[in-house]
Order: structure tokens, then sequence, then C-alpha cells
């Protein structure tokens, strides 16, 4: 039986973000992601400059969710951004609360 730590966005390899100051994320970047896939995978497109797309997630030790992302994001070089549990919460309910109401009507 193996036991796994959380480690904090501190002690992270890549660099934090705080998405609550984040400027606007065009509707383009935003649409990389499937509204499903960004909610159960905690990730957003936050950036797109070139082949670099950058991406905020919660948890960088979910070699799973990696591959996921660099699958969907196939042919871009891809820069993660690590945010606190709480403000991706945040975030994803922000940014993608009115997608979801507009795909139902």
């Amino acid at each position: 039986m193996s036991t796994t730590t959380a480690t904090t966005p501190s002690q992270s390899k890549y660099p934090q973000v705080n998405l609550e100051i984040w400027p606007h994320i065009p509707e383009k970047t935003l649409e990389l992601f499937p509204i499903n896939f960004a909610r159960t995978r905690r990730a957003i497109p936050v950036h797109v400059f070139q082949d670099q797309v950058t991406v905020a997630i919660d948890d960088h030790e979910d070699p799973e969710k990696i591959l996921a992302i660099k699958s969907i994001l196939q042919g871009q070089n891809v820069i993660f951004l690590i945010a606190k549990p709480a403000d991706m919460d945040q975030a994803l309910e922000r940014r993608y609360s009115a997608k979801i109401l507009e795909s139902r009507s």
C-alpha cells in the first residue's frame, strides 16, 4: 500500500499562478478544452502564443492529467502553471459556467 503526500503549489516544479488576478482569457483560448475536459481534469488554458499554450492546473503530480492535456494539445508546446485548488474551483466556475448555460439553450 502506497501513500501519497499532497504538495502545495509552492512545492511544485512548475511556477505558481493566481487565477483570481489573471487577466481576461479569450474565448478562443478557453475553447481549446471542452467544458467537461476542463472540469474533470481541473485545467484551464490561460494563454496562447504561437505554438505555445499555457495551462493552469491544481495538481502537477497526476501523470494521467499531464498526458491527457498534452494529448488534447497535440503539436503545441505546453507550459504548466500551478493554481491553488480553491482558486481553480472559482476559476472553473467563473470561466465555464456561462458556457454550460449556453450549451443547454
